[in-house]
C-alpha cells in the first residue's frame, strides 16, 4: 500500500513538473505598437463613428487590443514623441527638446519646464539622440523574450 501511494505521488509530481515545463516554454504575447503622427483622434473609427474615412483594420485592432488615450507629446515635430514612445521619458528629457520651446534667443539647448516656470539647459550632447541611460521598450522587451522590430521611420538616433 505504501509503495503505491509513493509511486501516486511521484507520478503525479513528475505530470506537474512536465506540465510546468510546458507553461515555461509559450511564446510571449504578441503586440503591435502603432503609432501615427498627425492622426487626429476623430480620424479613426474606434475613436468617432463620425470620421471622414474607413479605418476597419485599426478599428478591429483596437477593439481587440489597448488603446492609448492619453499619450500627448506638446511638439509641432514628430521626433519627440516617438522618443517619447520609445523611453518613457518626456521627450525633452529623453533628448528631445520641443523646437517651439526655445528660449527666447533660438538657443535649441534648453527646453521651457512648466513645473519651475523657466527654462532648463539640456545637456548638448544629448539633443537629438535618445539619451542612453535609460533602457528603451525595444531592449526592455528585447530582454524579455520579445523579438522587436521596427517599421518605418524613426528619425531618431
Amino acid at each position: 500500500m505504501v509503495v503505491n501511494i509513493y509511486g501516486k505521488l511521484w507520478t503525479s509530481l513528475l505530470f506537474l513538473l512536465l506540465s510546468k515545463g510546458e507553461e515555461l516554454k509559450k511564446p510571449p504575447t504578441s503586440i503591435v505598437f502603432i503609432l501615427a503622427d498627425d492622426l487626429g483622434i476623430g480620424d479613426v473609427g474606434i475613436y468617432n463613428e463620425n470620421r471622414t474615412g474607413d479605418t476597419p483594420t485599426i478599428d478591429r485592432m483596437g477593439k481587440d487590443g489597448i488603446v492609448l488615450t492619453q499619450f500627448h507629446v506638446m511638439s509641432p515635430v514628430c521626433s519627440p514623441s516617438r522618443a517619447a514612445m520609445m523611453t518613457g521619458r518626456e521627450s525633452s528629457v529623453a533628448g528631445y527638446p520641443n523646437i517651439a520651446d526655445c528660449n527666447p534667443r533660438g538657443n535649441k539647448g534648453y527646453y521651457y519646464d512648466n513645473n519651475i516656470d523657466q527654462y532648463r539647459q539640456v545637456a548638448t550632447d544629448a539633443i537629438g539622440r535618445l539619451n542612453e541611460t535609460w533602457p528603451s521598450i525595444a531592449h526592455t522587451l528585447k530582454s524579455a523574450g520579445y523579438t522587436t522590430a521596427m517599421l518605418g521611420t524613426l528619425v531618431i538616433s
